[in-house]
């Protein structure tokens, strides 16, 4: 199963240290699945290695068969993104900081 798959390689990069990350799938058209996704992580040292990772973690979602970009009829408010912000995404009164943030969005398999 393919939305298997997905989950087997997102938590595979995921195994590193982070706040947390958030997978929605709707069950889409005969144009596939809609698949949207969130991931953090305190942002505590190397800045570039920490985007590396957040590419990392965009690819191994490519790589589980997910096509980023164009989710038309349906809403995907997430865009395909890896950056810096100033808070964290999931609980920003509990874990202070800089976070590295990588989302994405795109279409896998065929219902």
């Amino acid at each position: 199963m393919k939305l298997a798959g997905l989950t087997y390689h997102v938590a595979d990069v995921l195994s590193t240290p982070g706040c947390g990350y958030t997978l929605d799938v709707h069950r889409g058209d005969a144009d596939g699945a809609i698949v949207q996704w969130l991931w953090g992580e305190p942002l505590d040292g190397d800045e570039t290695k920490a985007i590396d990772r957040g590419r990392a973690l965009f690819e191994a979602v490519k790589a589980a068969g997910v096509s980023p970009g164009d989710t038309a009829p349906y809403d995907a408010h997430l865009t395909d993104a890896v950056i810096v912000m100033d808070e964290c995404p999931f609980q920003p009164a509990v874990c202070s900081g800089r976070h590295l943030v990588a989302s994405g969005r795109g279409r896998i398999g065929h219902p």
